[in-house]
């Protein structure tokens, strides 16, 4: 039986949802407050991306895919979350209403960055996890 770990999805939704709305902040350079409602974006789906890194195996298994399988590795399965991840972010960014012209324009560092965050964070959690506070634990 596959442990499923849920501790660490919300401390790392919050940590990685503030580095997000501070690229936010600096690469749109947007009129208004859309940074809430791309705040309140990520705090939605990113939740849902950690909990695949960190339950590859649990969300392997509740996809029906075979636990032996050559996909089902961690660290390409942790990948192509990060990959679909930073997909969405960019895409989501084209279209979305904020800055002058089309879209609010995400840089594509602000992107590589957040999806090597999402890929990294079942590595960072062991090490960030005594520097928190009680109710992170």
């Amino acid at each position: 039986m596959v442990d499923f770990v849920w501790i660490p999805i919300i401390p790392m939704t919050l940590l990685l949802g503030i580095i997000q709305l501070f690229f936010v902040h600096k690469d749109e350079p947007f009129r208004g407050s859309h940074a809430i409602s791309h705040g309140l974006h990520i705090l939605i789906l990113m939740p849902i991306f950690l909990f695949v890194v960190f339950n590859v195996q649990v969300a392997a298994s509740l996809a029906g895919l075979s636990l032996s399988a050559w996909y089902v590795n961690e660290i390409f399965v942790r990948g192509v979350v990060a990959f679909v991840f930073g997909i969405k972010s960019y895409a989501m960014s084209m279209v979305a209403k904020g800055a002058a012209g089309r879209g609010m324009h995400e840089g594509i560092l602000h992107v590589l960055i957040m999806m090597a965050l999402v890929f990294a964070a079942p590595f960072v959690w062991p090490i960030l996890e005594p520097m928190l506070p009680t109710w992170a634990k």
